[in-house]
């Protein structure tokens, strides 16, 4: 447990320690106010929270005011209807009963769009408004006051006490809502006033679907009437969004500001340092690009890397000297090597020529191909050090060549192809390769002198990695190329093979030799 801990600590160290410094001071400075943020938001938070609660339970006080208004309005209106229903129940004051009552409601906030009052017998003692060409549709039996919601209004109903008369009066919907209108509100609302089982809509407004909405329930006190309010919650201003967001800016701010001043301070100068610094080339004359910052720090460190880069200049320039003397002295090595070679080649020649056909001749014209063969390899040895490695198409294509002209001195020339592409090799590689190729092609003149020869190199899927092969008719599987083999041919073959590190693949059957070689990339 405590060991994964560890590790996933330590990962997570190392990643952090892989960023840039800017990444890391705003992260470090980000972290450190983060604390501070944090409470000034939660602060900025409550107080829109309290703020939102006040407007809240001031919407509720508006909504009790107008309900209660609601209700004194109607409560001193059944009052005058009950008192007119008394007088008609009573008999023969119809007309002064109406009279009085028309008076009383006109001089009220919430005046009915009419009003009538039925005697006995459903007869109309007197009639206004709507109700003044016939009676109100159903009138009950005598019941406590009530609202019947009907024509987008109600109907208050109200009985004597002796419950042979009514009166009733019609509020349309209009109405109402001037009365119970709030005042001061400036928000989108709407109105509902609810009975037992009915709704009558008194006012109302487009909602919007981003914004939730709260309702506000109150009873009237009086017919079993609530008024409901609806209202959306009132969007956050500017100054609110201020308010609750100035602590992230805070924030985000000191934040900004701190990583500035270390960018400039610290950053920038030193990725000009770098960027100076990776303008060092070797045998040039280096000169530190002027670095402009206030920090005194890094202005000496530059002068310090000045005073580096131009004794690193020095010792490159001597170094250069020294190493392209020791390539002219090396070159004249190699060239004497090779003159050297070819005065042996001529002493053999020579003596070739002075003794009669034979295996003494054979013998001879066999030691000349591998002196010429390890000659070849020294005049290619110069591309390693110019062109980085010895051609291997070059070395093979000339080695060829001179095999075809030693072969032809005794009789004529087996036929030589070779197919290679453009690879190049070390000359650790050049060396065995081209004894190799001519221990080969000797085995194969002396097993058949006529059979053709064919050198080819392929690519491999391994990087940096070829196949050499050579087949001939003369190096298939017979009792010559055993003994041969037996005399010396093989242990010479195997000692070559050695050389490269690879076994020797041999395929008596077709005559068909190969090994694997390394070559240098190609783009080095």
């Amino acid at each position: 447990m405590n060991h994964t801990d560890t590790v996933g600590g330590g990962l997570l160290v190392r990643r952090f320690a892989d960023l840039s410094t800017g990444i890391k001071m705003l992260a470090i400075i980000s972290v450190a106010l983060i604390p501070l943020g944090l409470i000034a938001l939660l602060a900025s938070l409550q107080s829109n929270r309290t703020a939102d609660l006040q407007r809240r339970a001031d919407l509720r006080v508006a909504v009790t005011e107008v309900s209660r208004k609601l209700g004194g309005e109607l409560g001193a209106d059944i009052s005058a209807l009950s008192a007119a229903a008394d007088m008609v129940a009573l008999g023969g004051k119809n007309e002064e009963a109406c009279a009085r009552l028309q008076t009383i409601l006109r001089s009220r906030s919430a005046r009915p769009s009419g009003f009538a009052i039925i005697g006995a017998d459903n007869a109309t003692a007197c009639g206004t408004g709507q109700y003044r060409s016939g009676p109100p549709p159903f009138l009950p039996e005598m019941a406590e006051p009530r609202a019947i919601f009907r024509d987008l209004g109600i109907d208050v109903r109200v009985f004597s006490k002796s419950g042979t008369a009514a009166a009733v009066a019609h509020y349309p919907a209009a109405t109402i809502a001037n009365l119970v209108r709030p005042i001061g509100l400036r928000i989108g609302y709407s109105l509902t006033l609810l009975g037992e089982g009915d709704a009558l809509t008194l006012a109302s407004h487009e909602r919007s679907s981003l914004r939730p909405t709260e309702q506000f329930e109150t009873p009237v006190g009086l017919l079993g009437l609530n008024l409901q309010m609806s209202v959306e919650r009132a969007p956050i201003g500017a100054t609110e969004l201020l308010l609750t967001f100035l602590p992230l800016l805070m924030w985000a701010s000191a934040a900004a500001v701190s990583f500035l001043v270390v960018d400039r301070l610290l950053i920038r100068p030193l990725a000009e340092l770098r960027a100076g610094i990776a303008g060092l080339q070797p045998g040039e004359r280096y000169t530190m690009p002027a670095i402009r910052t206030p920090a005194r720090e890094i202005r000496e460190l530059a002068e310090t890397f000045q005073r580096v880069g131009e004794t690193l200049t020095v010792h490159e320039i001597d170094m250069a000297e020294a190493l392209a003397n020791q390539t002219r002295l090396t070159r004249e090595v190699h060239h004497r090597v090779k003159n050297n070679l070819q005065v042996i080649a001529s002493l053999i020649s020579l003596h070739a020529r002075g003794v009669p056909a034979g295996e003494t001749a054979e013998a001879y014209a066999s030691i000349q191909r591998r002196v010429d063969a390890l000659s070849i390899v020294h005049r290619n040895h110069f591309a390693e050090l110019a062109d980085g490695g010895i051609s291997i198409k070059s070395l093979i294509d000339e080695l060829a060549s001179n095999l075809r002209a030693g072969f032809a001195v005794r009789g004529p020339a087996p036929a030589i192809r070779t197919s290679t592409p453009s690879l190049r090799v070390t000359q650790d590689v050049a060396v065995p390769v081209a004894f190799l190729l001519t221990e080969l092609a000797e085995l194969s003149m002396a097993c058949d002198r006529s059979a053709s020869l064919a050198i080819v190199i392929t690519l491999t899927d391994t990087a940096n990695r070829a196949l050499l092969s050579m087949e001939s008719a003369g190096l298939r599987d017979s009792e010559m190329l055993v003994a041969k083999l037996a005399a010396g041919y093989g242990r010479i073959i195997d000692g070559l093979s050695r050389q490269l590190r690879v076994p020797l693949i041999r395929n008596g059957e077709t005559g068909h030799f190969q090994i694997e070689i390394s070559t240098i990339p190609q783009d080095r």
